[in-house]
């Protein structure tokens, strides 16, 4: 996999430097074909990611954990990706705080991770959003995100009046919010041209734009009624009008609670219109135009293109007639998802434009079956025995994951899943409101509320001018490939920059990995590539610089910003809003990222920044008095044989190369006589290297290393920096939780019975498990849901009544 992903980065790096050439190569197209030709390029040079998290449910309560899996997949395709491999995983607060982060380790576009909600956790709304480092070059719209509520039952017992006071005031501003209602037109294909009938599209919702029920009429300039309209689902609904030339026309809406509200309906003198009749195997495109094409000097010809996560399927166009042009886009090839229809004028601008749904293969629905075994003994529990079966067995590398839940009630309908959120809302600009709805018809998707909602959706547009110009999107933001530690090296007392001086890292985990490398010439450094999980050590050390000054290790980290909490259709108000009847004065934990820690430390007699030496001699225990290091060490390193050009400590490496080790004082690699005329009063040890240990200091020390470490480096406080450091998380095998099941009924939260991120069916294409159940709750529910190696989306859930 490794040589694969290095292969996509040299070949989106040549396509960059191509794109200007190859646009300059397609002029003669005509816009349609270009459009195409600059998807393509864009999508195979800077290739797109979504991700998509399945959480174990929805609620939980303060103290249990949420178990959870990531997917990422390549935009376009909807295969599991591998260009990334570090996934970040962030949770937020509704005032913006981070109050959880985890780095993820992918393997072949999955992962999967454990996240504690801290018994402290205050009651509300929580934001979980997701990314590649990669995604960050496509702005934050383009991240995964979910929003989950966490109960407290034990938060009145310590919450403090000001807590109390910033709930109280949350709920006041989102009970303001829902109470603002708002209307907008969406005229089909973008416009009304006068003297063409059109279909217009409309929504009436509120402010968090969960739809509300609205009735209106549209009204001419002249105060005359021209038709009386209503919303049909959630808030939605479409008319059709004929435009007079030179007239206005308005929307008298009124809302639920009486009020009303007047907008304009805009109208084009002139323009392109477009209509799109949605069939279940192709797309009837008509297309009008009011324009004097020959007096404005334009030919009367339009270009079509449809395409399909930035993948163009359909091109086409031809000469307007009578200022009319039609054609038909059969669907055979497209894939499942949003169809943009882009029309171009012959000057290459893009005049209209329209979203479509289309439904090709659908949601893999696995057959799912489930049994339960009560314990015989009478006593609460026994054991369910699950079967999922494929209509066909899924293409290796399909990965998937399943959850078994119980609750006391029926559990709610409609939650998102992963078909309705890489099929849907993960290509819209905003919010849909219960996605999954348009997935949920006896005969699959609903394609006549389906269109509906493409209709009042904004979508994800493209700057084509840009791209036919060959401009494509900065890359800030490069591959993390694997963990990276950034750091600083400073003069303790001097601002002058230190130049190039070696760094040295010496991480213990399950082993201790001696790593170096040399910062620039203002300091910095990088250590990349790594891969550790979980808690680590780190050590550094600096030697010194030309000037002897001694130095200071920093390391430099990303912080997590505060965010402004996006308020959602899933928002719910904060619940705690007065003290409990046994509430004490006691202080509440803090809750607190786990961030990057650090200690200074002053080595001791033993300890080494390169490893375990082959050999150390203490000045301390020398009694002959030396002037200077090369009497110290004449016959007390083991094997150093000294000849006429100078010392060799490993045996002749090549005839021609010199024999010489290698020489450093305080981490500073330093010329020999520098380090054999040291005065033996300013050393307190040397060590030596030999053999495989001398890898750190790479070709240059394969003659073996001779290591001085001075008193004045000793006595400084800042010679070692050992810093408590963080790596992929490292999540929990299932365990069921242990909080009373009274406590998820009370507050109507599901109990997880069973998480399994990592099912993967056989040849045949089933599944089969069997797992210990405590307590068979009133109502079960299971879901399964993934991606198989070909991209095709899995879903099933079935509900069990106990």
């Amino acid at each position: 996999m490794k040589g694969k992903r290095i292969t996509c980065r040299w070949t989106a790096g040549v396509i960059f430097l191509l794109l200007p050439q190859l646009f300059l190569s397609a002029q003669n197209t005509n816009p349609a074909r270009k459009a195409a030709r600059a998807l393509e390029l864009l999508e195979s040079g800077f290739p797109r990611q979504k991700v998509f998290i399945h959480t174990d449910k929805g609620e939980y309560i303060a103290g249990e954990t949420l178990w959870l899996k990531a997917y990422l997949v390549d935009a376009t395709t909807h295969l599991l990706s591998d260009f990334s491999n570090t996934l970040m995983l962030e949770m937020y607060n509704t005032s913006g705080e981070a109050v959880a982060s985890h780095l993820l380790k992918l393997e072949n576009g999955t992962a999967h991770a454990s996240v504690p909600l801290l018994d402290s956790l205050p009651e509300g709304n929580y934001l979980i959003r997701s990314y590649t480092n990669w995604m960050r070059n496509f702005g934050e719209e383009g991240f995964f995100e979910k929003e989950i509520f966490v109960h407290n039952p034990s938060e009145e017992n310590f919450i403090k009046r000001r807590s109390i006071r910033r709930n109280r005031s949350f709920n006041r501003e989102l009970a303001e919010i829902r109470e603002q209602y708002q209307f907008a037109v969406f005229p089909e294909g973008g416009r009304l041209i006068a003297g063409s009938e059109g279909r217009v599209a409309f929504k009436a919702a509120d402010q968090l734009g969960a739809g509300v029920q609205a009735s209106g009429r549209i009204i001419n300039g002249r105060g005359q009624e021209i038709l009386a309209f209503e919303t049909s689902h959630k808030g939605m609904g479409v008319f059709s009008i004929l435009p007079l030339p030179d007239m206005e026309y308005q929307a008298l809406v009124t809302f639920p609670d009486g009020s009303e509200m007047r907008v304009p309906v805009p109208v084009a003198t002139q323009g392109y219109a477009m209509r799109v009749d949605p069939e279940e195997t192709h797309l009837d495109v008509r297309i009008l135009s009011n324009l004097n094409h020959q007096a404005m000097g334009i030919p009367p010809e339009v270009y079509l293109v449809a395409h399909v996560r930035g993948q163009a399927h359909f091109i086409g166009g031809g000469p307007l007639e009578n200022g009319r042009f039609e054609t038909r886009i059969p669907l055979a090839g497209f894939p499942d998802g949003i169809c943009q229809l882009t029309l171009f004028d012959a000057n290459e601008r893009p005049v209209a434009a329209r979203s479509c749904f289309i439904h090709a293969n659908g949601l893999v629905a696995p057959h799912l079956e489930a049994t339960f075994t009560p314990l015989r003994n009478n006593s609460l529990g026994g054991h369910m025995e699950l079967l999922a079966e494929w209509p066909e067995a899924p293409s290796e590398g399909g990965s998937y994951s399943l959850v078994v839940l119980g609750a006391g009630e029926p559990f709610p309908d409609l939650l998102a899943h992963i078909g309705s959120s890489l099929l849907l809302t993960s290509e819209l600009e905003t919010p849909v409101e219960e996605p999954r709805a348009y997935f949920s018809g006896e005969n699959g998707p609903d394609n006549e509320r389906l269109d509906l909602l493409m209709l009042t959706q904004a979508w994800k547009k493209y700057d084509w001018e840009k791209l036919f110009e060959g401009k494509i999107p900065e890359v800030q933001y490069g591959l993390a490939d694997k963990l990276s530690v950034r750091g600083k090296v400073n003069a303790s007392s001097s601002r002058q920059q230190t130049g190039e001086v070696l760094v040295s890292m010496s991480v213990g985990q399950d082993s201790r990995d001696q790593l170096s490398t040399t910062t620039d010439e203002r300091g910095n450094f990088v250590f990349s590539g790594l891969d550790y999980t979980g808690t680590f050590t780190a050590e550094f050390i600096a030697g010194r610089d030309h000037s002897g000054r001694s130095l200071e290790v920093e390391l430099v980290s990303r912080p997590l910003p505060d965010i402004d909490y996006p308020l959602s259709l899933r928002t719910r108000s904060r619940e705690v809003l007065s003290r409990g009847a046994d509430w004490s004065r006691v202080s509440k934990p803090r809750i607190t990222l786990s961030e990057r820690t650090g200690r200074t430390d002053v080595p001791d007699r033993q300890s080494s920044i390169y490893g375990e030496p082959d050999q150390v001699i203490y000045m301390e225990d020398i009694r002959e008095d030396y002037s200077s290091l090369l009497g110290v060490i004449r016959g007390r390193v083991v094997g150093l044989t000294e000849t006429p050009s100078g010392f060799m400590l490993r045996g002749p490496s090549s005839i021609r190369s010199s024999t010489e080790p290698l020489y450093v004082i305080d981490g500073v690699i330093v010329h020999p006589s520098n380090f054999l005329h040291l005065s033996p009063r300013e050393v307190e040890r040397i060590e030596v290297l030999k053999g495989p240990k001398t890898a750190i200091f790479g070709v240059r020390g394969g003659n073996g290393v001779l290591i001085a470490y001075t008193r004045t480096s000793l006595a400084g406080s800042r010679f070692s920096h050992t810093y408590t450091l963080y790596g992929y998380h490292e999540p929990d095998g299932f365990y069921a939780s242990k909080i009373s099941t009274e406590e998820y009924l009370d507050n109507g939260v599901a109990y997880t019975h069973y998480w399994n991120p990592s099912l993967r069916a056989d040849e045949a294409g089933r599944v089969r498990l069997r797992f210990p159940v405590n307590e068979l709750s009133a109502h079960t529910r299971i879901i399964i849901q993934g991606l198989d190696h070909e991209g095709r989306i899995t879903f099933q859930e079935i509900r069990l009544k106990n």
